[in-house]
Protein backbone atom coordinates (compact mmCIF):
# COMPACT_ATOMS: atom_id res chain seq x y z
CA UNK A 1 0.00 0.00 0.00
CA UNK A 2 1.74 3.58 -1.12
CA UNK A 3 0.81 6.21 2.04
CA UNK A 4 0.91 10.02 2.06
CA UNK A 5 4.54 9.71 2.75
CA UNK A 6 5.72 7.60 0.27
CA UNK A 7 3.36 9.36 -2.70
CA UNK A 8 4.50 12.99 -1.79
CA UNK A 9 8.37 12.38 -0.75
CA UNK A 10 9.24 9.95 -2.73
CA UNK A 11 11.71 12.87 -4.72
CA UNK A 12 13.67 12.86 -2.16
CA UNK A 13 15.01 9.48 -2.47
CA UNK A 14 14.62 8.75 1.36
CA UNK A 15 14.02 5.18 2.72
CA UNK A 16 10.29 4.84 4.03
CA UNK A 17 10.14 2.67 7.38
CA UNK A 18 6.23 1.79 8.09
CA UNK A 19 6.14 1.29 11.48
CA UNK A 20 3.67 -1.53 11.45
CA UNK A 21 5.84 -3.88 9.65
CA UNK A 22 8.23 -3.23 12.50
CA UNK A 23 5.95 -3.25 15.36
CA UNK A 24 3.90 -5.72 15.15
CA UNK A 25 4.67 -9.81 15.13
CA UNK A 26 3.01 -12.69 13.50
CA UNK A 27 -0.75 -12.85 15.08
CA UNK A 28 -0.77 -9.26 15.32
CA UNK A 29 1.31 -9.57 18.61
CA UNK A 30 2.93 -6.31 19.89
CA UNK A 31 6.74 -6.18 19.71
CA UNK A 32 8.16 -6.24 23.63
CA UNK A 33 8.73 -2.45 25.07
CA UNK A 34 12.10 -2.61 25.06
CA UNK A 35 12.81 -4.71 21.82
CA UNK A 36 10.72 -1.49 20.30
CA UNK A 37 12.97 1.15 21.89
CA UNK A 38 15.99 -0.61 19.99
CA UNK A 39 14.27 -0.73 16.88
CA UNK A 40 13.02 2.64 16.88
CA UNK A 41 16.24 3.57 18.20
CA UNK A 42 18.11 2.57 15.06
CA UNK A 43 16.01 3.46 12.47
CA UNK A 44 16.16 7.55 13.70
CA UNK A 45 19.88 6.97 14.09
CA UNK A 46 20.43 6.75 10.15
CA UNK A 47 21.05 9.53 8.54
CA UNK A 48 17.73 10.45 6.68
CA UNK A 49 14.91 8.56 6.84
CA UNK A 50 10.82 9.17 6.56
CA UNK A 51 8.97 7.16 8.79
CA UNK A 52 5.37 6.37 8.70
CA UNK A 53 3.47 5.45 11.64
CA UNK A 54 1.64 6.92 14.80
CA UNK A 55 3.18 5.32 17.61
CA UNK A 56 4.46 7.09 21.16
CA UNK A 57 7.70 5.73 21.99
CA UNK A 58 8.32 6.25 18.33
CA UNK A 59 7.52 10.11 18.36
CA UNK A 60 9.17 10.87 21.84
CA UNK A 61 12.40 9.15 20.24
CA UNK A 62 12.09 10.78 17.02
CA UNK A 63 11.25 14.27 17.92
CA UNK A 64 15.25 15.14 18.60
CA UNK A 65 16.16 14.48 14.77
CA UNK A 66 13.20 15.12 13.05
CA UNK A 67 12.95 18.05 10.81
CA UNK A 68 9.66 17.83 8.92
CA UNK A 69 6.63 16.01 10.19
CA UNK A 70 3.24 15.61 8.40
CA UNK A 71 -0.16 14.57 9.89
CA UNK A 72 -3.60 13.76 8.94
CA UNK A 73 -6.61 15.01 11.51
CA UNK A 74 -8.72 11.42 11.18
CA UNK A 75 -11.45 12.75 13.26
CA UNK A 76 -12.49 15.55 11.10
CA UNK A 77 -12.01 14.19 7.96
CA UNK A 78 -14.46 13.56 5.56
CA UNK A 79 -15.49 9.94 4.91
CA UNK A 80 -17.23 8.76 1.30
CA UNK A 81 -18.77 5.58 2.98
Amino acid sequence: MRTQPHDSLASLNLEVFHLDKFFWRPGWVESPREEWSQIVTELINRDSWIIDGNYRLAESCGHRRLTCSTGTDYQNASHPC
